[in-house]
């Protein structure tokens, strides 16, 4: 069971030629996980990540070289660009699925970064098994997180 929905690409309504099914309708047959179509307005949704990185509600962990790849040529493209289309003020679309991911999910969150609570406390979850990671090079915490974003179960 999980504490919130599970959103995803809300292209998981579309079926699939293969199977013929629905993306969420098979995911749900082969995992059991129902996924819900997330809220896909883009610049709500940017604003949004934004707003609860400003205020430390998102950690990236420093090891994620493929989703610090994707923030760092994650754009609005430019009229200098040769291929300027932007007529609907949407970023470069290209290379920005972990992006997209991060946005599905900060999405239904509430629309104030300071009301948002972790479900549980780090010593909570350590009670049933769930496994943090240490936050690298930082003395002030004994390395450890200071706020309960993920874990996996042990």
């Amino acid at each position: 069971k999980f504490l919130r929905p599970i959103y995803a690409d809300p292209s998981v309504n579309k079926r699939s030629q293969h199977t013929l099914m629905s993306y969420k309708a098979y995911f749900k047959q082969v995992t059991g996980i129902t996924l819900h179509p997330a809220n896909n307005d883009l610049l709500f949704g940017i604003d949004k990540v934004r707003d609860y990185l400003y205020q430390g509600k998102i950690k990236i962990f420093n090891n994620l070289e493929h989703f610090k790849h994707e923030a760092s040529v994650y754009a609005f493209p430019s009229p200098e660009d040769k291929d300027f289309k932007n007529t609907n003020n949407k970023p470069i679309d290209k290379d920005n699925h972990l992006m997209d991911c991060l946005r599905y999910m900060i999405v239904h969150l509430p629309n104030n970064p300071g009301e948002f609570k972790a479900s549980f406390q780090q010593d909570e979850l350590a009670l049933q098994g769930v496994y943090f990671g240490k936050k690298e090079n930082d003395p002030t915490n004994g390395g450890q997180f200071n706020e309960v974003l993920y874990g996996f179960k042990r």
